[in-house]
């Protein structure tokens, strides 16, 4: 009997045995997942750091282009001051050769106030309404015979003598001496037969007002090229037609006492 007992209790030791060692397998397989979850996560988490550590390194690359890009703008700039500044050159150096030529005659033009509104008064007026005066500056040159253009522009006209001015006395200049002329001698070019770039209305009505440029040139009469600076043969005056005036005193009716 004992010994049958002994048996069993050794049947069941085994049992136990065998069954704690069914439970360390198992929890040995648990540790086992445990592990591969971990090291599987783990592999998640490097994968997700790859990118971010890709991101970083594009991001500090962009960072460091920064800099060369902003160098290249820097040249850029510097290239587009430096043609500026050639092109700024350039056109000085070409207004100053325009300006460099030398014109052997100077025109200076005198339009005296109070200004005439018409130009038929500049014809028929007595009085001194303009001053030209004429300089040839080379000494050497005497009897030189030279051909006048009267030039207005204002108020949207455009008015100029024609080349051949009828009834215009023969002008010659000589060197070193000032030519003076006034309307009373320049009356011919004022005529509207004389004139183009207005017709017989508007000569013989006020120009309108504004702002006129009353300019003369020198041409060579043989040659026919100009020989004075247009741009220093011009006088600038201001038309404004006033009204008429109106009498307001004495008034209709009133009684006008006689005194000596």
């Amino acid at each position: 009997m004992k010994s049958l007992i002994k048996k069993h209790l050794f049947s069941l030791t085994t049992c136990l045995l065998q069954t704690a060692h069914c439970f360390l397998r198992t929890a040995h397989c648990k540790l086992q997942t445990a592990n591969c979850f971990l090291r599987t996560a783990n592999c998640l988490l490097q994968t997700a750091h790859c990118p971010l550590q890709t991101a970083n390194c594009l991001l500090l690359s962009a960072n460091c282009k920064l800099p060369t890009a902003n160098c290249k703008l820097q040249t850029a700039n510097r290239k587009l001051q430096t043609a500026t500044c050639l092109l700024l050159l350039l056109l000085t150096a070409n207004y100053q050769q325009t300006n460099a030529q030398v014109y052997p005659v100077q025109v200076i033009n005198s339009v005296i106030p109070p200004y005439s509104s018409k130009l038929n008064s500049y014809v028929t007026a007595t009085n001194i309404k303009l001053r030209l005066q004429l300089i040839l500056k080379d000494n050497t040159i005497s009897n030189h015979q030279v051909r006048l253009k009267l030039k207005i522009k204002g108020h949207g006209l455009n008015i100029q003598s024609t080349d051949f001015v009828i009834g215009a006395p023969q002008t010659h200049l000589d060197g070193g001496t000032n030519k003076k002329l006034t309307n009373i001698d320049l009356a011919p070019y004022f005529q509207l037969q004389n004139l183009v770039g207005i017709n017989p209305i508007q000569y013989s009505q006020s120009l309108p007002e504004g702002d006129y440029r009353i300019c003369w040139e020198v041409y060579d009469f043989k040659t026919k090229q100009l020989i004075s600076n247009p741009d220093f043969g011009c006088d600038t005056i201001t038309l404004v037609l006033n009204d008429p005036p109106i009498l307001n005193t004495p008034q209709r009716g009133d009684q006008i006492v006689l005194k000596n």
